[in-house]
């Protein structure tokens, strides 16, 4: 009897539980609490990759604009600062180190270019063979598919190529 009057005094006070007959009973609103506590930290990994992604969408252009911008005044710096080098070891003008700076800029984009144009060519084999085995696969996943889940298929690939014309394009 005193439990009775315990638990419900309790209970009721604090809205958390029911003692009754050795058992505690959990009200469904704090269960429900309970549940949507556990699932947002199960999934919270998830939650904030979807914010991230549809914040990176809709500010893609700042972004990008930043991403730029930092870049060019990163080069700028590291090239001033390469122009001074010269200019302080070798004893040179501004003029004359300037030129410096830029033919050694040019040996650099040239030398990649080269390891670019011998690599080029094993890239070029390795995407025809991802391509050939994507093929493979997808035409064996095509004929394995049954009619619902084709016309599925194409009308989600046919929503997500207009979605991306109506976001690029408007």
């Amino acid at each position: 009897m005193a439990a009775n009057r315990l638990s419900g005094y309790f209970g009721h006070r604090f809205g958390m539980c029911d003692i009754e007959a050795g058992k505690m009973r959990i009200y469904s609103d704090v269960y429900e609490i309970l549940r949507m506590r556990m699932t947002l930290k199960a999934h919270r990994k998830i939650i904030v990759q979807a914010v991230l992604i549809v914040i990176v969408i809709s500010t893609y252009d700042v972004l990008l604009h930043s991403l730029l911008t930092f870049l060019h005044i990163a080069f700028e710096w590291i090239e001033l600062g390469l122009e001074e080098l010269i200019e302080h070891v070798f004893h040179t003008t501004r003029h004359q180190s300037q030129i410096i700076v830029f033919y050694l800029l040019l040996s650099v984009v040239l030398f990649g270019l080269y390891r670019l144009w011998r690599v080029l060519p094993r890239f070029y084999n390795y995407l025809q063979a991802t391509r050939t085995h994507y093929m493979t696969y997808m035409s064996c996943y095509w004929r394995e598919c049954s009619s619902v889940q084709k016309a599925k298929l194409i009308t989600t690939c046919s929503a997500g190529v207009a979605g991306l014309c109506f976001w690029m394009f408007i």
